[in-house]
């Protein structure tokens, strides 16, 4: 007598689903899951790599990745059902479930699809805690940022440092925190600045070796950059300016940015992928 139990297609499903491969070895099929196991983390290395270097530029193999993911993951699940019958059907296992069990188990699935996936709390945690995608919304950050650059912005470097001159950040507005911002770093908490000739001083000093800050142009306009006026910038906050002067409501306009406003720092442009890049 055949004391081996009948094993459940839709558990295989749900196992899959949990992450790739785990369906297979469910369903005895170890080598299979392997398999399944390596495609995925192989994926997960080459989109991490573009994602966490702001150096390397969009390739065939990060598109590939995304293509595998999308299709691969649909065809673990529906192989994790094939398998897990053919289990059964190699051992002559009738399944034991009743109708009532099937729908309840299905549902069960449908609402860990949608309600506790693994992959989407994954997915929402990187998003909130280490980095996300952003639009370039204006012509503000020209020619650094064109409207409707995607970008990335790590939002974990600030927790471990402070913002520094020349990085470029978004961040809320303070008397509005539903607006967002992307501008540039131009002065430090306690500093005095003035824009004077199209250039910034920093101490009455103009700038060295800041990048963009000493190679754009930048205009008088705003309670807080007025011609001859030298603006003491408050402690834990920041004066930031669009590299596009001339049409940019920035700190000259707004004041100054509160440390706990900055949202992260903009590294990476994704998209347009003939702009693909670091931000510099």
């Amino acid at each position: 007598m055949n004391s081996t139990k009948p094993k459940e297609p839709l558990v295989g499903v749900l196992l899959s689903i949990l992450f790739p491969g785990l369906g297979q070895f469910y369903a005895g099929r170890v080598w299979r899951g392997l398999l399944f196991l390596f495609v995925t983390l192989t994926g997960w290395t080459i989109l991490l790599d573009y994602v966490c270097d702001p150096t390397t530029k969009l390739h065939l193999r990060h598109l590939f990745a995304a293509f595998v993911f999308i299709w691969f993951s649909l065809f673990v699940v529906v192989d994790s059902y094939r398998c897990t019958e053919e289990w059964n059907f190699d051992r002559h296992l009738p399944r034991k479930l009743t109708a009532g069990k099937k729908i309840l188990l299905t549902m069960g699935i449908l609402f860990f699809i949608f309600m506790l996936n693994p992959l989407a709390i994954l997915y929402y945690s990187i998003r909130t805690n280490i980095v996300q995608s952003f639009i370039a919304p204006s012509e503000s950050m020209r020619p650094t940022l064109m409207e409707g650059d995607r970008f990335l912005v790590n939002k974990v470097i600030y927790k471990k440092s402070d913002p520094k001159r020349g990085d470029v950040i978004v961040f809320q507005y303070p008397e509005d925190p539903q607006q967002i911002f992307i501008q540039r770093i131009a002065g430090l908490p306690g500093e005095p600045i003035e824009i004077r000739d199209n250039h910034l001083l920093i101490n009455g000093s103009p700038l060295k070796e800041a990048g963009r800050l000493t190679e754009l142009p930048y205009f008088n306009e705003g309670e807080y950059g007025k011609k001859g006026q030298v603006v003491k910038i408050p402690a834990g906050s920041y004066y930031v300016l669009g590299d596009n002067s001339s049409v940019s409501r920035d700190s000259r306009v707004l004041g100054f940015v509160p440390k706990k406003n900055v949202i992260g720092k903009a590294y990476k442009i994704y998209y347009p992928f003939k702009r693909s890049g670091p931000i510099k």
